[in-house]
């Protein structure tokens, strides 16, 4: 039962091998222009944002686009009352599926991390030495954004989840900036302070983890970051599971 949950959750859309390939095919793309164009050279800035790109590209875009409709479409067609009746509780079953498109990206930022660090030894343009923290840091936010859009899933119908996390993660974005402008401008040092801690350890924690790749925290503040991020990541879960065993379907089972 375990095997077939997790086979589902890997193969549910034809779109998904194809959303592995491009982004491979994607690294190597931009990887073989840049170095045809001569922007990767020893000394270029260029040459060392490989990290800041497998973050941001792979650890946070991914896994959302991987979570399209991943309860949102079972629920739109009614297949959610079947998946209810199965001999597992629906606790589990997003256990699972979460499991499964987590194990996805842990194999996709390997199999990413693995071809910049062959291109990059390769050509030898600037190997980063800090790579490794930013496997680690594209990792962590990628259980973040997982749990929270399979968490917007549960109630939201189709592919919305991941709309809303897009236009959500714009909206914020632009907020966050007005407030620091303002706050600027009107000298409230302590509404500028908010704002960064929410950026900061906000929902995803995107700038602390974004310092854990820079190494631009201790070791110790390295395990926070990680614990930070997990512990979000759990209650997101914590909340789609209470949500899923309130839905209308639930009601239906019994």
């Amino acid at each position: 039962m375990i095997g077939e949950i997790i086979k589902e959750t890997c193969l549910r859309k034809r779109f998904i091998p194809r959303l592995h390939v491009t982004y491979v095919v994607t690294y190597l793309a931009i990887y073989l222009v840049s170095y045809g164009m001569h922007l990767l050279t020893p000394d270029s800035s260029y040459s060392t944002q490989w990290g800041l790109w497998l973050f941001a590209w792979s650890g946070c875009l991914f896994p959302v686009l991987l979570t399209a409709g991943i309860f949102g479409n079972d629920i739109d067609s009614g297949r959610m009352l079947q998946l209810a009746t199965m001999p597992v509780s629906l606790g589990w079953l997003y256990t699972l599926r979460v499991l499964g498109m987590f194990i996805q990206c842990l194999v996709h930022l390997a199999v990413c991390f693995s071809l910049i660090f062959v291109m990059q030894s390769l050509t030898g343009y600037a190997t980063e030495k800090n790579l490794g923290s930013w496997f680690l840091a594209s990792l962590l936010i990628s259980l973040t954004w997982l749990t929270l859009s399979t968490t917007l899933s549960t109630f939201l119908m189709r592919e919305y989840n991941v709309v809303v996390i897009m236009i959500g993660s714009i909206v914020i974005f632009m907020l966050l900036m007005m407030i620091n402008t303002a706050a600027a401008l009107a000298d409230w040092s302590a509404l500028s302070e908010t704002a960064t801690k929410i950026a900061k350890y906000g929902i995803p924690p995107v700038i602390m983890l974004f310092n854990l790749g820079m190494q631009k925290c201790s070791i110790t503040g390295g395990i926070v970051a990680a614990i930070h991020a997990i512990g979000i990541a759990l209650f997101y879960a914590i909340v789609g599971i209470v949500i899923l065993n309130h839905m209308e379907f639930v009601h239906k089972r019994e």
